[in-house]
């Protein structure tokens, strides 16, 4: 059983965790996250960065793995053929959704409740975004490994930011998108923009692309 939550894409996204710890091998990097989400805006919600060779493989387990329903009310994606959320109630019995590598999802707070989680998982160095255009909103939500390697290259100086994300993907994506979890709403940087300050990209932190008009987003991120 799922539930699906439309909304008007109008603007964008991301979460809120903190400190990793990983171990390096020579083609593939183990991870143990220490996860921790507050109670910020209402409905509390977070879009949370996943390793890419995660044992969840449905939405049940991540519920599971994030601590159950006491602590995680619902987790979510985004359905970008009917350019709206899809939602699992951490209380269903059922699988739910089945996650995607690559893809970040979000995690909405039970009442009141932390959610604290150790996320276990490694990379997968052979994967690589392919990300085609679409008819719809042309919004795709991904997980940014741990151990990135993005460099400071433009917007604010001396801060990892929107804007350098932008031009390590490249040209094919037009705008970066991340959930504002206090303030309860979704943000976009326009690639390139000059009127606007791009915001800071965040370690564990999903975030939205929108593919430019008609181009195809390839990327494989630089870690170290």
């Amino acid at each position: 059983m799922r539930c699906r939550h439309r909304t008007a894409f109008a603007t964008a996204a991301a979460l809120a965790g903190l400190f990793l710890a990983g171990v390096a091998t020579a083609s593939n990097m183990g991870f143990a996250l220490n996860l921790s989400l507050p109670v910020e805006g209402s409905p509390s919600r977070h879009w949370v960065s996943l390793p890419w060779v995660y044992a969840p493989t449905t939405a049940k387990a991540l519920c599971a793995d994030l601590g159950g329903s006491t602590k995680v009310a619902s987790v979510w994606r985004w359905d970008e053929a009917s350019s709206s959320f899809v939602s699992h109630a951490c209380t269903f019995t059922t699988d739910g959704f089945s996650l995607v590598k690559g893809v970040a999802y979000g995690v909405q707070n039970a009442p009141g409740q932390t959610v604290t989680a150790l996320v276990v998982g490694s990379h997968d160095d052979a994967y690589t975004y392919l990300i085609a255009p679409t008819t719809g909103s042309n919004l795709t939500w991904i997980s940014i490994p741990y151990h990135h390697d993005l460099r400071d290259q433009a917007g604010v100086s001396g801060t990892l930011d929107a804007e350098d994300l932008c031009r390590a993907i490249g040209p094919a994506v037009a705008a970066v998108v991340r959930w504002d979890a206090p303030a309860g709403v979704y943000r976009a940087y326009a690639c390139g923009s000059e009127l606007d300050t791009p915001f800071e990209i965040q370690l564990v932190f999903g975030y939205g692309l929108v593919n430019a008009a008609g181009q195809t987003i390839t990327w494989q991120p630089p870690h170290f």
